[in-house]
C-alpha cells in the first residue's frame, strides 16, 4: 500500500487539524470571550479561520490605504503614413520615480510634456504568437469566472453544476478541482457535438464548423487528477427546463468545450521605439489578430477585465521602417492615483484560497502551498464561505464581500444566538 499510504496520513492529518484547531480552539475562544462578558458562540476552523483573515486584511489594507498621486504621459506623434499614440518610457536614470517606476514627480511630468521635439523611429519589435484554447472548467475556475461575469455567489454556481449534472444530466460531475481531460474521451467527441447539436439547435453552424479531429493541450492524461473537468454530456436532455442560473453555467461549459475543436488564435504583436531629439523615449504597441481560431465561438463577448494602460496603447500601426523621421504633435499629461485592493467577492475569495500561496510571505510555506491545492476543495470552499455569512462573520454589500464593522457584529451575533 505504499503508493497509497499518504493519503491515509493527509486524512489523519486533516482529522488532528480539526480537532486541534475547530474543536480546541471554538471552544477557548469562547470560554474566553464569556469571560470578558461575551454570550456568543466563536466558531473557530482549520479552512474557516484563514479564509475570514483574508477578508479582514483586505478590508484592513482598504480602510488603511493612502491614495498616491502620479502621472502618464501620452504623446502623439506624426508619421508620413499616418498618426499614432506611444506612451512615454522612464530612463533608468530617471529622476522622480518611485519604487515600483511611477512618475511621482509633477514638475518632471510637466517639463517632458511641454519638451515637444522631433525625433525618429529607433527599433522595431515584431512578434507572431498564438493563444491556445482555454481549458475545460474546474469548479472553482467556473465559481470565479461565473462571479465575474453573471454575479453568481460560489454555492449557486455549485448548486447550478449539480442541477445540470444529477437532474438535467447535461454536464459530467461537477466537484472537481482539474481543468483538463483524459485523452481516452477525445473519441467521444462527434457524438458529445452531435448531442449539442439537439439541445442547442442555435449553435449548429458552429458545431458544424467543429472540427473534433483537433486535439488541444486541453487533453492531457498526465494532469488529470480524481476528475477531469467539467465538460457537456451526450445526454441530449431540454434546455428550455434550465432555469436562468443553470442556463448561464451550461452555456460556460459549452462553449470551452466547442473552443477545443477550433485552432489556436493567431496574432502578431508589433512594438515600436521613439527616441525623441531630447533623448526622451516613447513607445507604441499595436496588434493585429490573423485568424481568430476559437474565438469565434464566444463571438463579440468583451473580456472580463482589460488594462487600462493596455486599451490605451492596442491600435493600428502605421507601416513604419527603422530610422524614419516622426515629429511629436503633443504630449498629454495624464493624472491618476494609485488604488487599493478591490474588496473580495464570492468568485475572487474563492480564486484567493486556491491561490492562498500568495498571501505567504516564508518561502519554505509559500513553495508548499503553492505545489499544493490551497485550502478547502473544490466540493467545500463555498460551504466555508456560506458559513461565514451565516455566522455573521463576513457580510455582503452587492457583489462585495467585507468584515463586519464593529458596530454591526453585536446584533448579528445575538441573532444568531436567537436562531440557535
Amino acid at each position: 500500500n505504499k503508493d497509497f499510504r499518504n493519503y491515509g496520513e493527509t486524512a489523519k492529518a486533516r482529522s488532528c487539524a480539526d480537532w486541534l484547531i475547530g474543536m480546541n480552539l471554538s471552544r477557548a475562544y469562547t470560554i474566553a470571550s464569556k469571560r470578558a462578558g461575551g454570550s456568543a458562540i466563536l466558531a473557530v476552523g482549520r479552512v474557516q479561520t484563514p479564509t475570514l483573515a483574508l477578508v479582514v486584511q483586505r478590508d484592513l489594507k482598504i480602510e488603511n490605504f493612502k491614495p498616491v498621486p502620479y502621472w502618464r504621459l501620452i504623446g502623439r506623434f506624426k508619421h508620413e503614413k499616418g498618426e499614432f499614440r506611444a506612451t512615454w518610457k522612464a530612463a533608468e536614470t530617471q529622476e522622480g520615480l518611485d519604487e515600483d517606476g511611477r512618475l511621482i514627480d509633477e514638475a518632471v511630468a510637466t517639463k517632458i510634456a511641454s519638451s515637444l521635439s522631433s525625433g525618429f523611429i529607433e527599433k522595431i519589435e515584431k512578434k507572431n504568437g498564438k493563444k491556445a484554447q482555454p481549458k475545460c472548467w474546474s469548479l472553482a475556475d467556473l465559481q470565479i469566472a461565473a462571479s465575474k461575469k453573471h454575479g453568481l455567489k460560489a454555492d449557486e454556481v455549485l448548486e447550478a453544476c449539480q442541477a445540470l449534472y444529477e437532474t438535467h444530466k447535461l454536464t459530467s460531475y461537477p466537484r472537481t478541482d482539474c481543468p483538463y481531460l483524459p485523452e481516452s474521451q477525445h473519441e467521444d467527441a462527434p457524438a458529445v457535438l452531435a448531442a449539442l447539436q439537439k439541445v442547442r439547435p442555435e449553435l449548429k453552424s458552429l458545431i458544424e464548423a467543429a472540427n473534433p479531429s483537433l486535439k488541444s493541450k486541453t487533453w492531457d492524461d498526465k494532469k488529470i487528477t480524481a476528475h477531469h473537468g467539467i465538460i457537456p454530456t451526450q445526454h441530449v436532455g431540454d434546455a428550455s427546463k434550465l432555469s436562468k442560473a443553470e442556463k448561464q453555467i451550461y452555456d460556460m461549459v459549452v462553449n470551452n468545450y466547442l473552443a477545443q475543436f477550433f485552432p489556436s488564435q493567431e496574432y502578431e504583436n508589433t512594438t515600436i521605439t521613439i527616441k525623441l531629439e531630447n533623448g526622451e523615449r516613447f513607445c507604441a504597441k499595436g496588434k493585429i489578430v490573423k485568424e481568430a481560431g476559437w474565438t469565434v465561438v464566444f463571438g463579440k463577448e468583451e473580456p472580463e477585465e482589460s488594462d487600462k494602460e493596455d486599451e490605451e496603447e492596442a491600435q493600428d500601426l502605421p507601416a513604419v521602417v527603422k530610422g524614419d523621421a516622426v515629429s511629436c504633435l503633443a504630449i498629454d499629461k495624464k493624472a491618476e492615483r494609485t488604488k487599493p485592493p478591490a474588496r473580495f467577492t464570492d468568485g475572487s475569495l474563492i480564486e484567493a484560497m486556491v491561490n492562498i500561496h500568495n498571501f505567504i510571505e516564508d518561502p519554505a510555506e509559500k513553495k508548499l502551498l503553492k505545489d499544493d491545492d490551497g485550502i478547502g476543495t473544490p466540493a467545500t470552499r463555498d460551504t466555508i464561505i456560506k458559513s461565514l455569512k451565516e455566522r455573521g462573520y463576513i457580510a455582503e454589500k452587492g457583489k462585495q464581500i467585507m468584515k463586519l464593522p464593529y458596530e454591526e457584529l453585536l446584533p448579528a451575533l445575538l441573532k444568531r444566538i436567537e436562531e440557535l
